[in-house]
């Protein structure tokens, strides 16, 4: 989806990050980045610049405005925050 909404539009963005504990951690992203819908729960990712792709990940734990990331997404890339469910909306019409 190539979106006609400039990064001024308030988008804000956040990095996959690894939560330090002993095993193999799992990632976490802001809640408000988390589409859920019924039993599928997706994120948008920035492909390029203004261009979103939707992916779907496996969650874990919701606390303190952050939710658990359990598979779906590679370290470093770019989450739709602020603002991902009016990309969802867009992308539905």
């Amino acid at each position: 989806m190539k979106s006609s909404i400039s990064r001024s539009a308030a988008w804000l963005f956040t990095t996959r990050k690894r939560t330090p504990t002993r095993s193999s951690p799992p990632s976490t992203t802001k809640t408000e980045a988390v589409i859920r819908e019924g039993d599928v729960a997706t994120v948008w990712v920035e492909a390029e610049p203004m261009l979103f792709k939707r992916r779907v990940v496996e969650i874990g734990i919701q606390q303190n405005g952050l939710t658990q990331i359990r598979s779906g997404l590679a370290l470093g890339e770019l989450v739709v925050a602020r603002g991902a469910i009016f990309v969802d909306n867009e992308w539905r019409q």
